[in-house]
This record gives structure tokens, C-alpha cells and sequence, in this order.
């Protein structure tokens, strides 16, 4: 082997290197990705779910509260169980904080725990600033 095949084989080597760790990070960031999109739903969907109840308090009236029926109740509970499972696959503590808050929402009573709330709420922004 003469010097020029030698370097092209580091170069080929190194290329190869280069391209695994290029799709171990890019495996790294889909994830990262993922996890934020799911924690932003899950903030964003307890918000509007705090609003909603704060609403009347808040000068709204019964704006809010009017097109609540059991129609719209099973729509959200729906979108509450697909946020709750893309929750349960980054961190099962903080699906079940949101299935907390969620089956106190939907439950008999309807209360909303501004305290689990924001508990989870700091925790989930906490996480997104790591």
C-alpha cells in the first residue's frame, strides 16, 4: 500500500465515523424534539383548561362555560388520553400528575388543583430548560 491509499482509507474511515455519530445525534434531537412538542401540549392544554375555569372570575362571564356540553367533554377528555400517553412514554411521574388534574377536570366535582398544576407546570418547565 503506498501513502496516497493509506490516507484514503483515514479519510474513509473517518467519514464513516463521522456519519454514525451524525445519526446518533440526529436519533438524540428527534427525541428531544418529541419530548418538548409533548411537554408544550400538556402545558398548553392545562392552560386552557385553567382558563376555562378561571374565566367567570376573570370578567368573561359564562362566555367560556356556555358550549360546555357532553360533546365537547368527550372531545377533550380525548385529547387529554393522547397527551397523557405520549406523556407516560418520556416520564410516567408526570402523565400521572396530568391524569391527576384531568380526572379532577372531567370528574363529578370539576376541580381544577391550581396546586398539582403548577407543581407539574414548574416541573415540565424545569425539564424543557435542561
Amino acid at each position: 500500500m503506498n501513502i496516497l491509499e493509506i490516507v484514503g482509507l483515514l479519510v474513509a474511515i473517518v467519514a464513516l465515523v463521522v456519519s454514525i455519530w451524525a445519526v446518533v445525534i440526529s436519533k438524540n434531537i428527534a427525541v428531544t424534539d418529541r419530548k418538548a412538542n409533548t411537554y408544550t401540549d400538556a402545558i398548553v392544554y392545562l392552560e386552557k383548561m385553567a382558563f376555562i375555569n378561571e374565566s367567570p372570575n376573570l370578567g368573561f362571564g359564562d362566555a367560556m362555560i356556555t358550549d360546555v356540553n357532553d360533546e365537547w367533554i368527550k372531545e377533550q377528555i380525548i385529547i387529554a388520553v393522547d397527551i397523557k400517553s405520549r406523556l407516560n412514554l418520556h416520564d410516567e411521574s408526570k402523565a400521572k400528575d396530568f391524569w391527576s388534574i384531568i380526572s379532577g377536570i372531567y370528574g363529578k366535582e370539576h376541580i381544577f388543583d391550581q396546586d398539582k398544576y403548577q407543581k407539574l407546570r414548574k416541573e415540565i418547565i424545569n425539564e424543557l430548560n435542561k
